[in-house]
């Protein structure tokens, strides 16, 4: 068993889940500061490498049965047997530990219950909710959009832009029904999954229906936060409407796919 097996458990290539948090940390932190940046590698630390390096590992056990069977995943180190199960529970539980550890000792409170939260939704996505059609959706987008809200909470922003968030919430719905898209371009990528559950069609009226809400959503928000909700809208359509018009979006995306 190599030190790069364990490594991949954690899955670094997700880094760039972090990034809401840092636009996030960016557009709403009262000034710049090292301290800012401090706080931004601890909470990468602790919340990415640790409690969410250990979420993956505790999916990736859930999930080896089928991965052993699946035509991309079956090289990952537990499905392909490079690392043991019981080693793999004992380096998630690890993991786990030490995100909720350094959550509660490095951030306020409030922080420290967030994680628990995204670690129940794993949790319930890991063991219930990725075998039930569009549950999943829902309980993966609130994954997504939980992230800006740690980061406001970790910097004590005084008051927290409800609209806006509800508004990331639907942007994340949409980009989720994106994945379930393109898989369908990807050969062996739906292969026992509920993704064979959906059709092109219903994840774009999802979509549609997620653009018209947060098209409400911009019109009832405050002028002064308006411009982060075009923001949100201009993504949506580049990106999301994206891999229904432009065949290069689509391509990438299938690339990342196969990784």
């Amino acid at each position: 068993m190599a030190v790069k097996d364990y490594v991949s458990l954690i899955k670094f290539q997700s880094y760039m889940k972090f990034l809401p948090v840092i636009l996030t940390a960016l557009l709403f932190a009262d000034h710049y500061s090292f301290s800012l940046l401090k706080l931004l590698l601890a909470l990468y630390i602790s919340f990415t490498i640790f409690l969410y390096g250990g979420i993956y590992t505790i999916n990736d056990i859930a999930d080896i049965k089928s991965d052993r069977r699946h035509p991309l995943k079956r090289k990952r180190p537990l499905a392909a047997g490079k690392v043991t199960v019981k080693s793999a529970l004992i380096f998630a539980l690890v993991l786990i530990a030490s995100g909720l550890v350094t959550g509660f000792i490095l951030f306020p409170i409030s922080v420290f219950y967030t994680y628990l939260a995204f670690l129940m939704l794993n949790l319930f996505y890991t063991f219930v909710a990725k075998r039930v059609p569009y549950l999943e959706l829902v309980v993966n987008s609130v994954t997504f959009s939980l992230r800006p809200l740690l980061v406001l909470f970790a910097i004590n922003y005084h008051s927290l832009p409800q609209l806006l968030l509800f508004a990331y919430f639907f942007a994340s719905f949409g980009t989720v029904c994106v994945r379930k898209v393109v898989e369908k371009d990807v050969k062996g990528r739906e292969t026992g999954s509920v993704s064979k559950s959906y059709s092109q069609a219903s994840m774009l009226s999802i979509q549609l229906a997620s653009f018209l809400v947060m098209l409400m959503l911009f019109a009832a928000e405050k002028p002064s936060l308006k411009i982060l909700h075009l923001a949100l809208l201009t993504y949506y359509v580049i990106l999301v409407f994206g891999i229904y018009y432009s065949k290069f979006i689509r391509d990438y995306l299938r690339k990342e796919l196969t990784k």
